[in-house]
């Protein structure tokens, strides 16, 4: 049983209401999202007693400013915090590196013209899975479908080996091209509709 583990959600590739409106729409992601996430870490890593869950999006402009999505998940999060099925969940929206969280990053959300669009995201989720599982050497599990997120996957195994890395996502197990070199990189991978 691991002491602690950590969950890195890419929480706009992974929500099942992509187009957000409200605070329902919110809401119903965090519903899906949050529960699917520590049970599988907790199915992986075994019964953990704390759990850090770290959501990553476009939350911040070039002005600081939180974006209204922010606002909703910061209030939405506040249910999740707590026990849940015997771990204490510890939710929060990331807007600074692990490794350096007196930083806020600015402009993770800019507006293009075209609409809003995150930027530095796949980034911050990179540098955050080796930061917890060689630095701290934390069980992680990530739950993104985006394929981008292979080489940080690969090198936070050959950088922390005797970590274990998890990668949850909506896609089943085995349908992505690189699957196998992630089992031979001795990743573990799982699925939730």
């Amino acid at each position: 049983m691991a002491d602690s583990a950590v969950i890195l959600v890419d929480y706009d590739n992974v929500s099942l209401i992509r187009d957000e409106r409200t605070t329902g729409d919110v809401a119903n992601n965090l519903a899906d999202v949050v529960p699917a996430s520590v049970v599988e870490a907790k199915r992986t890593f075994g019964d953990t007693k704390e759990i850090v869950f770290r959501l990553y999006g476009g939350w911040v402009d070039e002005k600081g400013v939180h974006s209204y999505k922010a606002q909703w998940l910061t209030t939405a999060l506040a249910w999740y915090r707590g026990r849940m099925s015997g771990t204490i969940v510890k939710p929060s929206l990331v807007t600074a590196l692990a490794c350096r969280t007196m930083d806020t990053l600015l402009g993770t959300v800019r507006n293009s013209g075209a609409g809003y669009q995150q930027k530095m995201v796949d980034t911050m989720m990179v540098v955050d899975a080796i930061h917890y599982a060689r630095d701290e050497a934390v069980p992680t599990l990530l739950f993104s479908d985006d394929e981008d997120l292979l080489p940080a996957a690969l090198a936070v195994s050959a950088m922390a080996p005797g970590v274990p890395f998890h990668w949850l996502r909506r896609r089943k197990v085995g349908s992505a091209l690189n699957d196998g070199l992630l089992k031979r990189a001795k990743i573990t991978i799982g699925s939730v509709p």
